[in-house]
Parts: C-alpha cells; sequence; structure tokens
C-alpha cells in the first residue's frame, strides 16, 4: 500500500478503494477527488515555536471557532493549586473541590492517582499524568503494570455531538500493557469521546513517534478509523481539536486540519475527558455543543424509567460504642446478618470490631444498636453463619488462628480445631477463604465450608460443621477470593458438587474435570485466578447447568458444568465479581450479572445462562458490585449500587438510575469529606415484609431503609430465595 499522509479504515468508518485506500470526506463545494500516491500528494510544513511539524494534506476544513457553541465542561486548571487530584492517600481538598464535575476512573479506592497539577512544564499549570510517583519496588514485586493508564473524565454523560478541544504534549514516553488494556499500548495522550463505558469510546491521541490517531474502541479491539502522519517532539504541547456530529468525525492539529472519517460504531452520547498511557500532561480542556445532526442507524429510545417506592428511613445506628468497624474509613466492614439469639423477630447484626474498648474481635448488636455480647476469636476474619438448630437459632464459625465454633446466642466458644497443615509449607489464609458453602451429604442442608491458602494457591479442604476435614485437593487452577468458589447439583442427586479451582469436584473429592482452557486463559497479565463463579440450573430444569467465572483479567467466561465446556468468553476487562438474579422484567431465568475491578472500575455486564450477554452499561466509577436488591415485588429484582460517591443509587437492567441514594447515606461528618470513605450494604427482608430492606454502613454509622409502599393481604409478591450470591426466583403471599 502507498504511504499515506491521511488513512481511513474500511471497517464501518469510510469506503473503501480497495488494498486499504479510502475516499476521505469531500467538503462542501469542492469536485470529488481520491487520496493521491505517495509522489502525488501536498506536502505541508507548519511552524510551531521552535518546531517544524512536517504533515500532508488535503481539502482543508477551517479550525472551528473554538469559543462558539454551549460551554458543557471545562477542566478548571488555572484556577487550581500544585497538588494531587483525587489521591486517596493525600488529598487536596481545594483541588478536588474544583474538578468536582470530574473523575479519575483508573484510580481505585485506596490508591495514589498519581494524578497532579503543577507548574514543572513551561511555567503554566497542568495537569501531569504522573505513574513515575509509585515506588519502582512496588511494581517489580507485584509485576503489575495497570499504572500506565490515567484518564479524566465528566461526571456526567454528554450529548453526542461536540466540538472537544485541549493542549496535550508527552512527558515520557514509556508505557505497558496494564488490567484495563492488554492488547495493545502505545504512548498516546488525548481526547476521550462518546465513551459508553471505560472499554468503548473514541480515542484521538498523540500517539508516539509520528501519528495522530482516531481509533473506536471496543474491549480488545482498537480499530483505527483514521490517521494522520505528524512529527512532533516530546515535552512539546500541541493542540488537538475533535468535532463529533451525528457520524461524521473531523480532526485538527493547532489550526491544520487532518482528516475527516465516518463512523457508526458509537451514534449515542456519552462521557468524554482526556486519556494518556505514559507520562503526560494537559494545559487545558473544554467541551462545546454542536447542532445536532440525524444519526444513520438511528439508536431507538429507551423505554421509560419505571416509577419504583422510594426509600424511607426506618432506623439509624450509631455503633461507635464498639468501636471503629472497619480497619481504616477506606475498608470494607466485616457485617453478617442472622437470627442468633431467638428464632423470630428481627436478625441481629454481627459486626468485626476494630478498637473495641473491651478488646473483643466481634460484636452482636440488635437493629436499635444495643449491643448484646462481645466474642474474642483470634485472628478471625472469616465468618458463616449455620443452618438453624432445634431451637431457631444459629452458630457460627469462624476461621482464624484456629477453626472455632461459637453458640450464636451467646457468642462462646464451644468447639475450636487446629487448622490443618499446609502441604510443602505455607500458612491458611482467613479472610481470603471461600464464603461459599455446600450441602455433601444430600439432606438439603448446608454442611461444609471450605479453607484456602488465598488467591492463586491450589490448596482446597472441605471441612464440616463439626471441624472436621472431610478431603483436601490441590487444584489445577489457584484459588481466587472470597466467592470464587461455587456449588451446584450437576447431577440431580441432591448432593452439591464444587466448582472451584477450573475443576468439577464430586462431593467425595473426587475431581470430575478440568477446564484445561481456563487454566490457560488465566496465565494473562493481571489474570492467575477466578475472582468470582455462579452455578446452577438458570434456565430452569429444562436448561443445561452452567458456571459462570468471573476470571480477572480473563474475562467473563461461561463452562457446561455436567463436563466442562467452554460455552462463551466475554473480555470485558477484569472481571471482579458477580451475582446471579432474575433482574430483567419478564425473564423465567435467572440472569448473571458480572463487574469489573482493575482499570475498569463499574463496567457491568448481564448474561443468560449460555452466556449471551444481554446488557452492559457502567453506572459508576468505582464499584465492583452490583447486586441484586427485591426492591418492589413485581417479579424480578433490581441492582443496588452502592460503591463511589455520586453514583450510589437503584439501578434497573440497563443501567440507568432509578433511585438517587446519595442524599440519604448516613454520613457523620460531611459528603466532602467522606468523599472516599468504603460503604456497605446488606440487602434482604430484615424487618418482617417479604421484600428488602437496605442496610448501609459507612464509618460507624448504619442506616436502614425501607420501601415506601404497602401490599394488600393475599398479594402475591416476588420473593427470592437467596443462597450465596445467587438469587432463586420465588414467590410468597402478603400478610397483613
Amino acid at each position: 500500500m502507498p504511504s499515506l499522509g491521511l488513512h481511513g479504515r474500511p471497517s464501518l468508518a469510510s469506503m473503501s478503494l480497495g488494498h486499504g485506500r479510502t475516499i476521505p470526506e469531500k467538503p462542501a463545494g469542492t469536485t470529488d477527488r481520491r487520496l493521491r500516491t505517495s509522489s502525488e500528494k501536498m506536502g505541508l510544513s507548519l511552524t510551531h515555536g521552535a518546531l517544524r511539524m512536517y504533515l500532508t494534506g488535503y481539502a482543508r476544513y477551517p479550525l472551528p471557532d473554538l469559543n462558539a457553541g454551549p460551554l458543557l465542561a471545562q477542566l478548571p486548571i488555572e484556577q487550581a493549586i500544585d497538588g494531587p487530584l483525587y489521591d486517596r492517600q493525600a488529598a487536596c481538598d481545594h483541588n478536588d473541590r474544583l474538578f468536582a464535575d470530574w473523575d479519575v476512573p483508573l484510580v481505585w479506592h485506596h490508591q495514589k492517582s498519581q494524578v497532579k497539577l503543577s507548574t514543572k512544564f513551561h511555567k503554566r499549570r497542568a495537569v501531569h499524568f504522573a505513574f513515575e510517583d509509585r515506588v519502582p519496588k512496588d511494581v517489580w514485586e507485584k509485576n503489575w503494570t495497570l499504572w500506565y493508564d490515567h484518564a479524566l473524565v465528566t461526571r456526567r454523560q454528554l450529548p453526542p455531538d461536540l466540538l472537544l478541544t485541549g493542549t496535550f504534549a508527552l512527558e515520557e514516553l514509556a508505557t505497558g500493557l496494564g488490567a484495563d488494556n492488554d492488547q495493545l499500548q502505545r504512548p498516546w495522550a488525548g481526547i476521550v469521546a462518546r465513551m459508553q463505558d471505560l472499554r468503548r469510546y473514541y480515542f484521538l491521541t498523540l500517539e508516539y513517534p509520528g501519528r495522530v490517531v482516531l481509533y473506536r474502541r471496543n474491549d480488545h479491539q482498537w480499530t483505527e478509523i483514521a490517521w494522520a502522519q505528524v512529527h512532533f517532539e516530546v515535552f512539546e504541547p500541541y493542540r488537538l481539536t475533535l468535532t463529533c456530529r451525528g457520524s461524521q468525525f473531523k480532526a485538527w492539529i493547532e489550526d491544520h486540519f487532518l482528516f475527516a472519517a465516518t463512523d457508526y460504531g458509537y451514534p449515542d452520547g456519552g462521557w468524554c475527558g482526556v486519556r494518556a498511557t505514559c507520562v503526560a500532561f494537559v494545559t487545558d480542556y473544554s467541551i462545546r455543543g454542536l447542532a445536532g445532526v440525524p444519526v444513520s442507524p438511528h439508536t431507538p429510545p429507551p423505554a421509560p424509567l419505571p416509577q419504583l417506592p422510594a426509600p424511607v428511613v426506618a432506623r439509624d445506628l450509631d455503633l461507635s460504642c464498639v468501636g471503629p468497624l472497619s480497619e481504616t474509613p477506606r475498608h470494607h466492614a466485616n457485617l453478617l446478618l442472622g437470627r442468633f439469639t431467638a428464632p423470630a423477630g428481627e436478625p441481629q447484626l454481627l459486626v468485626k470490631c476494630f478498637g473495641h474498648p473491651q478488646g473483643a474481635d466481634y460484636a452482636l448488636v440488635d437493629l436499635h444498636g444495643k449491643p448484646l455480647w462481645t466474642g474474642q476469636w483470634p485472628g478471625a476474619e472469616k465468618v458463616h453463619v449455620l443452618p438453624p438448630k432445634p431451637d431457631g437459632t444459629s452458630d457460627l464459625i469462624a476461621v482464624g488462628k484456629q477453626l472455632y465454633r461459637i453458640d450464636g446466642r451467646t457468642g462462646r466458644v464451644v468447639a475450636q480445631a487446629p487448622l490443618p497443615a499446609v502441604p510443602g509449607g505455607g500458612r491458611i489464609a482467613p479472610g481470603n477463604g471461600p464464603s461459599t458453602q455446600a450441602d455433601l451429604d444430600g439432606d438439603g442442608v448446608v454442611d461444609t465450608f471450605f479453607l484456602t491458602c488465598g488467591a492463586n494457591s491450589p490448596h482446597l479442604w472441605a471441612v464440616d460443621h463439626n471441624l472436621n476435614v472431610r478431603w483436601y485437593l490441590a487444584t489445577a487452577s489457584g484459588q481466587g477470593h472470597g466467592w470464587h468458589l461455587a456449588v451446584c447439583d450437576i447431577n440431580g442427586d441432591g448432593r452439591d458438587e464444587v466448582l472451584a479451582g477450573c475443576s468439577a469436584i464430586a462431593p467425595d473429592g473426587r475431581v470430575i474435570w478440568v477446564q484445561e482452557e481456563m487454566v490457560r486463559r488465566l496465565g494473562c497479565l493481571n489474570g492467575g485466578h477466578v475472582d468470582c463463579s455462579q452455578a446452577g440450573w438458570f434456565d430452569g430444569p429444562e436448561g443445561i447447568p452452567t458456571v459462570h467465572y468471573q476470571g480477572s483479567s480473563a474475562g467473563h467466561v461461561v463452562v457446561d458444568a455436567r463436563d466442562g465446556t467452554m460455552l462463551a468468553v466475554h473480555p470485558q476487562g477484569h472481571a471482579q465479581g458477580g451475582d446471579a438474579a432474575r433482574v430483567f422484567p419478564g425473564s423465567q431465568g435467572v440472569q448473571v450479572i458480572a463487574c469489573d475491578r482493575w482499570g475498569a472500575y463499574g463496567v457491568t455486564a448481564i448474561y443468560d445462562n449460555l452466556g449471551n450477554r444481554l446488557s452492559r452499561f457502567q453506572a459508576g466509577f468505582t464499584s465492583q458490585s452490583a447486586s441484586p436488591i427485591n426492591w418492589t415485588g413485581e417479579g424480578h429484582e433490581h441492582l443496588l449500587i452502592c460503591d463511589g460517591q455520586g453514583y450510589r443509587g437503584i439501578y434497573d437492567h440497563l443501567g440507568r438510575q432509578l433511585i438517587d441514594l446519595e442524599p440519604l447515606m448516613p454520613y457523620d461528618r460531611n459528603a466532602f469529606d467522606q468523599r472516599f470513605d468504603r460503604v456497605n450494604t446488606l440487602s434482604e427482608p430484615i424487618l418482617g415484609g417479604p421484600c428488602d430492606e437496605l442496610l448501609i454502613r459507612i464509618g460507624s454509622r448504619i442506616r436502614i431503609l425501607t420501601a415506601d409502599r404497602k401490599f394488600s393481604a393475599g398479594q402475591r409478591v416476588y420473593h427470592p430465595v437467596r443462597r450465596g450470591i445467587v438469587s432463586w426466583p420465588g414467590w410468597t403471599t402478603a400478610k397483613v
């Protein structure tokens, strides 16, 4: 193919002329002409300060008026002070308040943001994406490169027709693959437009050593819509401008027109902002509206938002009397609801204590905040609630320095046993063990919990409720975190099979099958283990049993639970958390909700039993969970997303917020001061009705919300049966 100064790819972007040559868009009033060969094309040099940029040009569009049109968003860089932005460890309140309409979506809740404002170059304040501030030892030890990517985007979605302009420079050219992007990574800095989620957007970028490229990203696919060859220098700032009108895109560098292209990939509006994959800076960035144009193909408007019952405050609890409920405000708390002291009435709440006045490890409180008992179980991290005893109360098992069985009525240890010895050395990880329990004897009651040595270790023990080891197995791949292990009665004999370590395990510990391709896929950058899984007959008995893996950076993978056949693979990013519930209105089966973490926090997809993707959305940029909540009782559940200030709410299956929970958060100071604090939620029927209440914890405060609705006596109400992170359909009759 001849060397061309302007390129458009023959996908949806443009009309092909054979061998990849394309027809660029024609300005009004000009005659049709094709791209010229290398010997024919026009050469143009543009002086930029002391720098000469060599560009190849065709029909030229003048740079649009950058101040025309309504201003929709602008980075307030000039009003900022030198310091970090949205840094979770060394916050700068001034900058965080100033950038309240923006977010840094590639930063996790307790990390340094590596996004700073300073005047260290050109004596002009700029936003610097500066991953080099991370201690190299951290990177070497973890062998993770996920901190190369940085982004700064609007908190609200914008319309599709926009003029976006900003001044960018590359500071250093080192880059690398990471959790967000393990397929294509180059030294980039530029404009993000029409972002549907963190892995689907348009990106106009400087690309070292000598191009400006318009990409359309769709997960692992980076489609070059158009590009121009441009010579530019490191440390030298350049203004990029992009206009998006319907399916038409035009790009400029400084005041020189680069290319025009057509693309139909993302016709709708979305988030906008800036992004970089190396040390880079941006000195200004603004977004203005353009007059809309018809889009083809036309995207049908979504259905009207359903009206849900409003949440009302049922209880407020202050548990500061039992000490902090988490290690730091940025960490999760350990909360469990259960009927421990009485078989009927309201459940009680078990909380892990950090700094209890009497040195207790755990405390049980009622739902008015009154302490009922405390327990000292050294090193206890993982706690399991056991099935009710004959008197209707439940005992507990805690995994700590030993195994403890605890009387739920008093908190006293009634039995204990040493942790099993680890073959070859090592120790069992109390906090990282599986949260799932299994029914291995087929009597319909769970009787077994599991132990592991933490993420990436193959060791797995099944232990009965009398603290006896049933069996031990070294699985084909390493274990993951809390919900990585799933159980399902695959063969219909009433006993659970265990799905762990990319294997199916019989109740007696025999390996039924190993999914070797899944083991291989986990050997990817930032992979290593399954983070979460759900298994079951999600289409009912007429379907087949499947297991859905949230397989870290291997994405979302679906396997036939009977024989291990791989049915579907979706590279949605670092798939971390998941649940299963009926969340699609009118559906008969159960759907699986999978959410991302590293590099793509908040990306959420919903799949059917066989792995067909039904929906995908991004509700916010911090959460790794969209858990089901039965708020209406109308035949399906909704999705609770409650991590990430500004995005907390109840959503539908399309990712549309139906209830804003932010005004109801139980802050003990104020929202701004607690903007990075972690939130815990529990949703289940707490106060005696057929539908869920919502318990929210932040700091030492707890608030219980209930829906403002009433049922008539005898009314049929949806009432799912929960088993771990799987919510099975069910119905009940409302009482007076």
